[in-house]
């Protein structure tokens, strides 16, 4: 018999790998993707959970309005798209969401398409977004780069204060907008979400040594917390 607890921290450090995969294209030099509208699923939410849908979608919209207008495009474009194992979106479901992507590659049993927004290729920052499809299904999505001005930087007492169990949308409210999403299902009705902190964080490190937050979610409450570099 599988121990739960070591299931659930098994799963959540693959998504931390996954979401580290964002970071890993940084420096990608591939042309950005073009975006595309596209209508949203038809699925209707269950009764029984009307106010948790509810309560996501003012906190999804609390976070649109704290960015500029290119990381709001970016990020409904990324919040129309579906996954959930065997029931997430087709590819061609995706690319006429987000259009044609600026590479893909298989890791595993996972194919994986990239999308990198930039103004113009002497932008040193740039919008990721990655989709994991398994038998043609996305079953998860991660997008990162988008940046947000923090009335003030977070540092290691925050993150300290922000521990396993804590409900998603109260880390949020701690520790302020993040700059990183992910959204993942590896069984039927898990949902695995993550957040990352790249952006206005306290350290005094080397510029090689750019401070991280990656927190993970198992069905809305904290598993799993990193970070790196922090002051």
């Amino acid at each position: 018999m599988v121990n739960k607890k070591n299931k659930s921290w098994t799963i959540a450090s693959v998504i931390i790998i996954i979401l580290s995969l964002l970071f890993s294209f940084a420096d990608f030099k591939g042309k950005s993707g073009t975006s595309k509208s596209a209508s949203t699923s038809n699925s209707q939410p269950k009764k029984s959970s009307s106010s948790a849908n509810k309560a996501k979608r003012s906190l999804s919209s609390q976070i649109l309005s704290e960015f500029g207008a290119k990381e709001s495009l970016r990020l409904e474009q990324y919040n129309k798209i579906k996954v959930r194992k065997d029931k997430g979106m087709t590819i061609n479901q995706v690319k006429k969401l987000l259009g044609e992507p600026s590479t893909q590659s298989t890791k595993g049993i996972s194919r994986v398409l990239y999308w990198f927004y930039k103004d113009d290729q002497n932008d040193t920052k740039e919008i990721r977004t990655i989709i994991l499809f398994k038998d043609g299904r996305a079953y998860s999505k991660h997008i990162s780069g988008l940046e947000v001005k923090r009335k003030k930087k977070i540092g290691l007492d925050d993150y300290n204060k922000v521990h396993r169990n804590d409900k998603y949308s109260d880390v949020i409210k701690q520790l302020g907008i993040p700059n990183g999403f992910s959204e993942s299902y590896f069984t039927s009705n898990e949902l695995l979400q993550g957040i990352s902190y790249t952006y206005d964080l306290n350290h005094n490190a080397p510029e090689q040594e750019k401070p991280r937050i990656y927190l993970d979610f198992s069905d809305g409450k904290l598993s799993v917390k990193d970070q790196e570099y922090l002051k």
